[in-house]
Parts: structure tokens; sequence; C-alpha cells
């Protein structure tokens, strides 16, 4: 969230997580477009303007230095100091690759590497025992619920 400028959506509630992560990190949001990702290309250059929900091609310097400069008013406070040094042994992901050789208990370095190392190997011995259980003769059935994805039942 630090790193981008503007957030645009084609879905999204303004009481949904990320709107609320772009208010607390002062990052302008337009939600619910239902058509952001169709009009505008990766990389493409765009001026977001969250106060009237209008997205403009290319930059309008004109609208960003109407923008206040980003402030946080407990940024130098000790609790705040206390906390960035508590996120460093805690946010970072190092383990990314599960299948690299680095993927082991011993280059976990935070504790987001721990729970990724962690849900892992819970995920891969899951479905070791969904695997045993179809080579049993167990049937699967599709769940056919309206739902945007794909549900299947094993019995």
């Amino acid at each position: 969230m630090p790193q981008a400028a503007a957030i645009s959506t084609d879905a999204g509630s303004a009481t949904g997580h990320m709107a609320l992560l772009a208010r607390e990190f002062q990052v302008p949001m337009i939600l619910n477009t239902g058509k952001a990702s169709q009009i505008l290309q990766p990389g493409q250059e765009v001026t977001v303007d969250a106060n009237y929900n209008n997205v403009y091609a290319g930059i309008i310097t004109e609208l960003l230095e109407q923008r206040p400069a980003k402030r946080n008013d407990l940024a130098d406070s000790p609790v705040f100091r206390s906390l960035k040094e508590v996120l460093r042994k805690v946010v970072p992901l190092n383990l990314i690759n599960p299948q690299s050789e680095t993927f082991t208990p011993e280059n976990c370095l935070t504790i987001h590497d721990l729970v990724r190392f962690a849900h892992e190997y819970s995920m891969r011995e899951m479905f070791k025992l969904t695997e045993s259980e179809i080579q049993g003769g167990g049937e699967v059935m599709d769940l056919d619920s309206g739902l945007p994805f794909k549900v299947r039942i094993l019995d």
C-alpha cells in the first residue's frame, strides 16, 4: 500500500479491508467501477481523482499539486518506533518458492516465514489425504451452487 499512488477496482466496498487500508495510508481509491481492469492497461499512466471518482489518461499535474502531503502525526512517537522494529521481525517474507532448497524451517527468519512454511506443509498433507481417499474409490461430485467458483465434494 505505501508504494501505491492510487487504486481503482472493479469491485469493492467502502467498508472493505482494502478501502480501510487505503484511507489509513492516504492512498486515493475508486471502488466498484465494474470495468477498471478491462479499460486500464498495465504500465498505463493515469491520474486518479478520488474526490470526484474520475480517472484521467496521462499525468494531470494540476490535480496532483492539489493533493495534500502525506502526513503521519505518530511517526516519531515511541510506540510507532517500537512497532516498526517489531514489524521487521514479523512482516518480511523470505520463503517464496516452496520448491526451493532454501524452503526449510532453518530459513524462517520472520513470523511471516513461519506461517508460510506451516501453511505450505499443512496443504501438502491435506491433499495427500485427499489423494489417498480418491484412490480408495470415493465419488467426487461438482456442487451446483451458482457461486463464481468450482466446489467439489468428496464422498
